[in-house]
């Protein structure tokens, strides 16, 4: 059941597309998309992040070939997306599944290569076993044929990679970094453009109204759309607006529009009220 239910969300719209991507970047070994227009979407997915039987799936409905390149993609994926997926990331699924069908040599190549391609992830290709335990849990009997010395090459050869896996991290978490930076500087400066065009709109519509009669700019504040607080008390006076008033613009739009707000404002609308 749990098989058939994987197989399902193999084929849907949502996860479907993610796989084609995968086994694309496994049969190129690279990414030549930007790193971040993909990242995006598989952490969305939640890809790497699906169980046993999810792959198991995935796997029985691909090609030997189309197999090797998924998980092929999912080790270059984990590294240059940084995708999550700890001891449970996809790649070690996928290679606990296709081991059992591979000849000895070809599990041992791909492990080889697995080695040398992966990321930060530690527990890529093998999961919470280590190397040792994933050849006597999962591979004793298939790779039983090879020869104890290409184990040992394996161990050595990638004894000391913990060191060179930190700095390609570090690489990949300043290159993000400085992604991030210069986004916020961009966003910033969008924003910065944005504020001075309204600042220009805002100083030509006040030169207009500094043009206007006192009432004609008691009509103008009722209408207008910019902010109270934009505007300069300095062009309202009390005395004058009240002496001048006779009904319009009408009280009530005013008290609404200016009726909320302190200060100024709050002492027109009042001297407004009260001549009404």
């Amino acid at each position: 059941m749990l098989v058939s239910a994987a197989c399902g969300d193999v084929m849907n719209n949502k996860i479907g597309p993610m796989l084609k991507l995968l086994i694309h970047i496994g049969t190129t070994e690279s990414i030549q998309e930007s790193l971040y227009e993909n990242k995006e979407r598989l952490e969305k997915s939640g890809i790497n992040r699906s169980g046993p039987d999810f792959w198991a799936a995935s796997c029985a409905q691909l090609s030997k070939t189309d197999s090797l390149n998924l998980f092929k993609g999912l080790i270059i994926a984990e590294k240059k997306y940084g995708l999550s997926g700890g001891s449970t990331a996809g790649n070690i699924w996928v290679l606990r599944t296709i081991s059992k069908t591979l000849e000895p040599a070809e599990t041992f190549d791909l492990i080889d290569w697995a080695l040398g391609h992966r990321g930060n992830n530690e527990y890529t290709p093998f999961g919470r076993f280590g190397v040792d335990r994933f050849y006597e849990r999962f591979g004793r009997e298939v790779l039983a044929t090879c020869e104890q010395d290409y184990l040992e090459h394996l161990l050595s050869k990638y004894s000391i990679s913990k060191k060179a896996r930190s700095a390609e991290k570090t690489e990949l978490d300043n290159r993000i970094k400085q992604e991030n930076i210069k986004e916020k500087e961009r966003v910033l400066n969008d924003r910065n453009e944005e504020s001075a065009q309204r600042r220009t709109i805002l100083s030509k519509e006040l030169e207009l109204v500094s043009k206007m009669s006192q009432i004609e700019r008691l009509n103008w504040i009722v209408e207008t759309k910019i902010p109270i607080y934009a505007v300069p008390i300095s062009l309202f006076a009390i005395d004058e607006i009240v002496s001048l008033y006779s009904g319009h613009p009408d009280l009530g739009l005013i008290v609404e529009r200016l009726g909320p707000h302190k200060g100024h404002w709050k002492k027109l609308t009042a001297a407004l009220s009260e001549k009404k």
